[in-house]
């Protein structure tokens, strides 16, 4: 159930032999009363008098403790001694649009607030049941015509009666102050129409609303309710504004925490390219390969009669880099190769080649040789004698035939 603050007024208020002040009161009232929804809407709900002036009702407004202001809570045997100044009488009765009961208040300090016109308004805490069947009053005893509602509230139950300042029922439903006996004539009930406009015969009417907090209902001035509503959509803001630092924040450590993964990774592939090349056995794997490399190279050199450069010195392959090495055995068999963009797979592939050319004229060359000295042998042996350049007119067709043999793969005849 809902929970509804609605105020009254005490009426005639005096001292008694023991100092408590006592008073009637107007302590609520019927009519169509506005309150805030948490969307910012106005809820209005009518309290009809058939609810507001039945037996049950009534009968829980005796005997209530009576507070000061508002304590934010149903009171209850557990905090009745924190929150109660005084109590209600026995009984609760109509009396015209009021509902009418016996306040006593016993505390001193809220007796001097209510003498220095401090405090001087009553409001009821109480519960209810909602029934949503909106309409408009016509012919209701106490009420206005004409004034929309969108529910009514039904089975009033109180819990306790508030002294404060300003209440929701309006001025006539508070504490006169004590130098007049009655209640000013001009005063007259705070009721709201279908403009939500107030009479304007309230002088001094403090319009009330309801916010929620946590969940829970209070009824606090328009003021009030504005400058919460104010804080609160200026701590929305600060939230929304901090948030956003916390994202930024949190992604410039996310783009941190990544960079420095990516630096790691790479001192870590750095340390084990680093222990690779310092291990042994790599090491002994990386000189055995370079000295086939260049003792390969070499002999594809020598078997092409292509060792010396120009100024007939000895090409030395040991102070040349693998590629350089590679390249200068492929172009001892083909001349015209130009090793410029090819990459080190193909560099490679060529210079196996290279090698298989050269290992093949370095054994025609030796065959040849072999033939030679077989004639020579032969015709020292015979008595025959073969000139010099007959020997040498065989010699150069035997090297013709020798490359017309087919070619390693990978070569043409324009690199040969």
């Amino acid at each position: 159930m809902p929970i509804r603050f609605d105020q009254g007024s005490l009426r005639r208020p005096f001292r008694n032999a023991s100092g408590f002040l006592r008073s009637d009161a107007y302590v609520t009232r019927v009519g169509v009363f506005e309150y805030l929804n948490s969307d910012g809407t106005i809820r209005r709900e009518l309290r009809p008098p058939d609810e507001v002036f039945s037996q049950d009702s009534l009968e829980t407004l005796a005997l209530l403790p009576v507070t000061f202001e508002h304590p934010g809570t149903i009171v209850t045997d557990e905090n009745a001694r924190q929150y109660a100044i005084g109590t209600t009488g026995e009984k609760a009765q109509r009396h015209d649009r009021f509902v009418q009961a016996t306040i006593q208040v016993n505390d001193r300090d809220a007796i001097a607030s209510i003498e220095k016109n401090a405090k001087r308004d009553l409001s009821c805490g109480y519960i209810c049941d909602k029934d949503e069947s909106p309409g408009i009053t016509d012919g209701i005893d106490g009420v206005e015509d004409g004034l929309q509602y969108d529910l009514i509230q039904r089975n009033i139950r109180y819990n306790h009666v508030a002294l404060t300042e300003r209440g929701r029922a309006g001025p006539e439903v508070s504490i006169p102050r004590l130098d007049s006996a009655v209640v000013d004539d001009d005063v007259g009930v705070m009721i709201t129409d279908s403009k939500h406009s107030t009479f304007q015969n309230q002088p001094g009417a403090i319009p009330m609303e309801t916010i929620t907090i946590d969940g829970v209902e209070y009824e606090v001035s328009k003021q009030a309710a504005q400058a919460y509503r104010k804080q609160a959509n200026n701590n929305d803001a600060k939230f929304s504004e901090v948030k956003k630092l916390a994202d930024k924040e949190s992604a410039r450590a996310d783009t941190a925490e990544e960079s420095l993964r990516v630096e790691r990774k790479k001192v870590e592939d750095s340390q084990r390219a680093i222990a690779d090349a310092m291990d042994p056995k790599r090491i002994c794997e990386m000189v055995a390969a370079r000295v086939k490399l260049v003792t390969d190279a070499q002999s594809c050199l020598v078997a092409c009669d292509a060792d010396k450069d120009n100024d007939g010195n000895a090409i030395d392959l040991a102070t040349m880099s693998n590629r350089e090495v590679m390249t200068a055995a492929i172009v001892a068999v083909s001349p015209n190769f130009d090793a410029k963009e090819k990459s080190d797979d193909y560099l490679s592939a060529r210079f196996d080649s290279a090698l298989e050319l050269a290992a093949e004229k370095a054994k025609t060359n030796a065959d040849a040789k072999e033939s030679r000295d077989n004639v020579q042998a032969a015709a020292m042996q015979g008595g025959a004698h073969e000139s010099n350049e007959d020997a040498d007119a065989k010699r150069q067709q035997e090297n013709q035939d020798a490359w017309q043999k087919p070619l390693p793969v990978g070569m043409n005849k324009e690199d040969a």
